[in-house]
């Protein structure tokens, strides 16, 4: 039995990873949609399926929204977790099915991304037992079945493979690894841009440390590190840059900061830390 294993390890390991998020994804087998707080998912992806069948590529603007008179939801709104949503459309699925199986991906990547970081620092096991928490964590349930954040949701798989790539870049001299963090650090962006940014501090962070690591390579990887990151910002300027000089266009500020998404409304009960 342990040849077995031992043979068919990296299958049975894919295999187990795949099958993790079983519970979390099987209220996705029910038919229909589920009530959630943004329920416009589905009416994106419809509208990104419409814009990019009119030749509209990278969308923008979505003609059917904003009360019929339409607006540039996809110059502000990130993109990526509909991109793939496009993808399952393409292959033949509806739209709320295609939905469903891009927040499947979500779960499963989340859950590899999460092993693969975590077992090349203390190995298999620590790697799967972590896949296992990353993937039940009352938040990712919180973001899919409550609050109906399936971009913000989709922007986890990144963060664990992010730190992955990079510990990769310190272990071996392979340039691809460098390729691989500009398009981990690109998928987060496009994932969600406000995770994007919470989360840069973190990843600085983390880079500080692999340097420390490994003083004797500093410059190598301090070089794979920027050049990564300048790539990434490329990468993604479609996005971030039109988003960032056209905001003054819109009340994103004021909403943020005096109305819908101030703090000071948002406090709880703390029976309702507990629901």
């Amino acid at each position: 039995m342990s040849k077995f294993v031992k043979k068919y390890q990296k299958i049975i390991i894919f295999c187990t990873l795949v099958l993790i998020p079983l519970f979390a994804i099987l209220p996705l087998f029910h038919p229909g949609f589920f009530p959630m707080h943004d329920d416009e998912q589905v009416g994106r992806l419809i509208e990104l399926h419409k814009v990019t069948m009119d030749g509209q590529f990278p969308p923008r603007w979505v003609p059917d929204l904003g009360f019929g008179y339409g607006y540039p939801l996809y110059n502000f709104y990130p993109p990526l977790f509909y991109y793939i949503g496009e993808i399952f459309k393409q292959l033949g699925s509806n739209f709320i099915l295609a939905t469903k199986l891009t927040l499947i991906t979500g779960f499963i990547f989340s859950s590899i991304s999460m092993y693969l970081w975590i077992k090349n620092r203390w190995g298999i096991l620590p790697g799967l037992v972590a896949a296992v928490v990353y993937t039940y964590v009352p938040y990712h349930g919180v973001d899919i079945y409550v609050r109906g954040a399936f971009s913000e949701f989709f922007s986890f798989i990144f963060v664990p493979a992010i730190f992955w790539a990079m510990d990769r870049i310190s272990t071996t001299r392979n340039k691809q690894w460098v390729l691989v963090l500009s398009l981990l650090l690109t998928g987060l962006v496009l994932s969600h841009n406000l995770v994007a940014m919470q989360a840069i501090p973190f990843i600085v962070i983390y880079g500080v440390f692999v340097l420390w690591e490994n003083k004797k390579e500093i410059k190598r990887i301090l070089v794979s590190f920027i050049v990564a990151g300048i790539c990434a910002l490329g990468l993604s300027a479609y996005f971030w840059l039109p988003a960032l000089t056209e905001k003054k266009f819109t009340l994103v500020d004021q909403i943020l900061v005096k109305e819908l998404a101030n703090y000071s409304i948002h406090f709880v009960y703390p029976i309702q830390l507990w629901n």
